[in-house]
Parts: C-alpha cells; structure tokens; sequence
C-alpha cells in the first residue's frame, strides 16, 4: 500500500485529501499544517509520498522540497499550488519535486497525480506547460549547476516570483512578507547575479531555464 504524507495548513483540506485518498486505497501516515512539521514528518515517517502545499507557515512547499532532496529522504514530493505560473512550476521541479498539481484541479485528478508521481514518473497538471518538465529534466540531466545556488533561501523565492513578472506587492503576499521585505531581498539578489533591470533578469531567468522562451 502506497504511504502518503499530506502538508497543507488547512485541516479542512487535508482532511478532505486524506479521505480522498484512503477511498482510493492509499494509507495517510501524517499530516502537518506547516513546513516545519512536514519535515519532521516526512524524516520519521518516511512515506512514499508527500503531498505538500506551496503556501505555509515556517517553510513553504518549496522549501521543505529542497531541504528534503538535500537531506536524501526517499519520498517523492508532489507539490500543491494554486499558482499556473510557469516560474513557480520550474522553480518546484528544479527543487527535486515530482510534480506539481492545481488546488483546483478535480479530486480524480488529483488522485492521478499521486499515482504518477507514487510510480516513479512525473506529474504535470494538464493544463500547464508540458515544456517546463521537459527542459528541466534536461537541465538536471546535463549536470547543469544551480544558477541560484548562491542565493540566500528568501532571495531564491523572491527571484523566481520577480522573474515571472510580479510586483513587490505580490511578492509579498505570495510569501507572506511585506512589500518592503519582497524589494530588498529582490535587490540584494539582483545584486548578487549580477543583474541591474527587470529586462535583465527575465533575459537571465529564460537563459537559465528559469522561463521559458
């Protein structure tokens, strides 16, 4: 029986994924309403799958992906968004996520994205860009190294979401930090790749398969 991890901050929701899933046969060993958990979790419990929300206290979806895929925990991560933005999407998979599925998206094809991302390929909602799995598996597959690895964790998410064409505010909210905090983190970032304008950082992002052309 395939283990399931679920990570979302709403109990509502995750009580509606768990009794999704058990009705379909799979075993919820945990649930967490925050990155942190998750991570203890997803260390103890080791599942075979963690369903994890981009937006959550501590540490966000991507986050607990990347210090997974860091860490070597086995499970495969398929992360939870509402985001339909293709920065979002890239910036999972380049992480070590399995798949990234919609909040919207109906509970049969959600339940479809467990079983993909549970046997061992990867997930795309389908009305995503079928392009950012297969240029970043090409990417991961090439060795090419991280074009953000020396940024701090907060730059990284601020960068990605900068990139993809959203405001300061937006920013913010998408990560819960005010407008302020989203500027000088996307500055200092700016700053550390060398980049001065907006023009120049979407250039870098499609350059380094952050977007797409």
């Amino acid at each position: 029986m395939i283990r399931v991890l679920l990570a979302d901050d709403h109990a509502l929701v995750r009580e509606g994924l768990a009794q999704l899933l058990r009705s379909a046969g799979y075993c919820v060993v945990g649930q967490a309403a925050d990155g942190l958990t998750a991570l203890r979790l997803a260390e103890t419990l080791d599942p075979d799958v963690l369903v994890v929300d981009w937006s959550m206290p501590t540490f966000n979806g991507a986050e607990v992906v990347r210090r997974l895929a860091a860490a070597g925990v086995r499970a495969r991560c398929l992360l939870l968004s509402m985001h339909r933005e293709e920065a979002f999407v890239t910036e999972a998979l380049r992480l070590g996520a399995c798949g990234y599925a919609l909040k919207d998206d109906p509970g049969e094809e959600f339940l479809r994205a467990v079983a993909t991302v549970s046997s061992g390929r990867r997930y795309l909602a389908p009305d995503l860009a079928d392009r950012a799995i297969a240029s970043y598996g090409s990417i991961q597959c090439a060795g090419i190294p991280d074009p953000l690895a020396h940024l701090s964790d907060r730059e990284r998410e601020v960068i990605v979401l900068a990139a993809g064409g959203r405001s300061a505010s937006e920013v913010g909210r998408a990560l819960f930090i005010s407008a302020r905090t989203a500027e000088t983190h996307r500055a200092s970032a700016l700053r550390t790749l060398g980049l001065v304008s907006q023009t120049d950082l979407v250039r870098w992002a499609i350059r380094n398969g952050i977007l797409a052309a």
